[in-house]
């Protein structure tokens, strides 16, 4: 059997696992997300460079493993951060990928190590940047950006 899954590819060339997009058509296009082309910030588990994605971005590959994601394996998550505005109120938030049994980092790259791309910025287009990186906390999410 074989079995859906969905990604976005890093600079490094890495393949990001996201959950199925939610405006995937009835019949598994993903030209609803495509038309929609909704950005968002992700950090690349394996290397991890900071860089936004847009929905047109998200690839679908058969494969004969089951979707982590549906599977309970990993969960999307977000990080808050910072960006480099003064009082700035935008929306300010990393998504990255989360081991869903133990709630650990799933990444090969501790965030204080992440490297940030200068697409990396908020909504009103400041760089972004994580702060205070003793207390870094995962906040899961329940449904992908796209």
């Amino acid at each position: 059997m074989l079995y859906h899954h969905y990604s976005l590819l890093c600079l490094g060339f890495h393949g990001i696992p996201v959950p199925r997009p939610n405006r995937v058509g009835k019949d598994g296009s993903l030209e609803e997300i495509a038309k929609d082309n909704r950005r968002a910030v992700f950090g690349c588990p394996y290397c991890g460079c900071v860089c936004v994605y847009s929905g047109r971005e998200v690839r679908d590959q058969l494969v004969h493993t089951p979707d982590p994601f549906l599977m309970g394996g990993c969960r999307l998550a977000i990080l808050r951060a910072e960006c480099d505005g003064t009082n700035c109120e935008a929306q300010k938030v990393i998504h990255t990928v989360q081991d869903a049994a133990v709630g650990t980092w799933i990444t090969k790259v501790d965030p204080r190590n992440w490297h940030f791309h200068e697409s990396a910025v908020c909504d009103r287009g400041h760089r972004l940047r994580l702060v205070d990186s003793e207390r870094l906390k995962f906040v899961p999410i329940l449904e992908a950006p796209f």
